[in-house]
């Protein structure tokens, strides 16, 4: 009787082991959760791919501007990005290399700190001249969304592959 019951309880503590796959199943895949989304979340609002800047009433000139800018915006970003990996690149490199040169490392350090200096500098002239382009009841919504974007980044940053908000 005691053999029947140690079976039994082995049993069920084993079955109901493999019942629980766990939040991530071996079978799921991360690009699943964003192509398999419900379009439709009462709980949350829907993030929206912005293609068009989401301000009331804005004028084809103004939206001609806002245009300019963004490309803009894009160009020189790349441009950033580029030089950052390059510099990263070179940091890694030196850092590898069994001979450690302190100074050249310290001075990559240096123009990447430039670098970021000068993006933050032009990250604000570009939110000041889209500020510039808008009238008032457009600057209090333009200024209230960027002061709930904790980084500027929509709260997704630069990796992964979920939909960025656009940053100004």
């Amino acid at each position: 009787m005691l053999a029947i019951a140690i079976f039994t309880f082995t049993l069920f503590i084993t079955v109901s082991a493999f019942a629980q796959p766990g939040r991530r199943s071996q079978d799921f895949r991360p690009q699943q959760r964003y192509a398999e989304r419900p379009i439709d979340r009462p709980d949350r609002p829907q993030r929206q791919m912005l293609e068009e800047c989401i301000l009331p009433d804005l004028t084809e000139e103004q939206q001609v501007q806002m245009k300019e800018l963004r490309l803009a915006r894009l160009e020189s970003s790349t441009r950033h990005r580029n030089q950052m990996d390059e510099l990263r690149a070179r940091k890694r490199n030196l850092m590898t290399q069994g001979d450690v040169d302190n100074d050249a490392i310290n001075a990559i350090i240096d123009e990447m700190t430039a670098l970021k200096n000068a993006q933050m500098k032009e990250a604000v002239n570009k939110r000041q001249a889209v500020r510039s382009i808008l009238n008032e009841e457009q600057r209090v919504i333009f200024d209230s969304r960027q002061a709930r974007r904790p980084g500027g980044k929509g709260s997704y940053g630069r990796a992964g592959d979920a939909p960025r908000m656009r940053r100004w």
